[in-house]
């Protein structure tokens, strides 16, 4: 019973630490917004703007090149 209740208590403060660091690590991110672009077309140009076949200095220049408002995670909030 000792163990189980340790078990759980250490997988609850690893699942604790992971949680925190996604949040954390989403508060620097950016977003790119388009009128009318639908989750499909959003989420198939990001992967062709993160592509290292794609032919563009960086990911912000792409995504504005398809017409996206590249916005910095500290500018979100």
């Amino acid at each position: 019973m000792l163990i189980r209740l340790h078990a759980g208590f250490i997988r609850a403060i690893l699942q604790t630490l992971v949680l925190s660091s996604l949040l954390a690590s989403m508060g620097c991110a950016g977003a790119s917004f388009k009128s009318g672009a639908s989750p499909d077309q959003i989420a198939r140009d990001e992967r062709e703007c993160r592509s290292p076949s794609e032919a563009h200095a960086s990911y912000e220049s792409c995504m504005r090149e398809r017409g996206y408002v590249v916005v910095d995670g500290d500018q979100i909030r």
